[in-house]
């Protein structure tokens, strides 16, 4: 999880909220925890794209990016992403 945003981050996105493990005191900053995060401006190059997150991410524009091109490749297969 960390990787892929440090990757994004290091590219250009912007993480809206989280992006990091918890600062709190305690069991959740020295575990695998990970802050709830959302990512703006990611592009296609980054591997929160093209690789699988384990983690609490989110890319709302990306989804949007994503329907739009596979509609380009795929104009035939509109219902499925409705």
């Amino acid at each position: 999880m960390a990787g892929h945003v440090d990757d994004a981050v290091a590219k250009g996105a912007k993480a809206i909220t989280g992006g990091k493990r918890p600062s709190m005191p305690g069991g959740l900053a020295k575990g695998n925890f990970y802050e709830p995060t959302v990512l703006r401006d990611a592009t296609i190059d980054m591997k929160i794209f093209r690789e699988e997150t384990f983690g609490p991410a989110v890319r709302p524009a990306l989804l949007l990016l994503f329907r739009l091109t596979f509609l380009r490749i795929r104009p035939d297969l509109l219902a499925v992403l409705l």
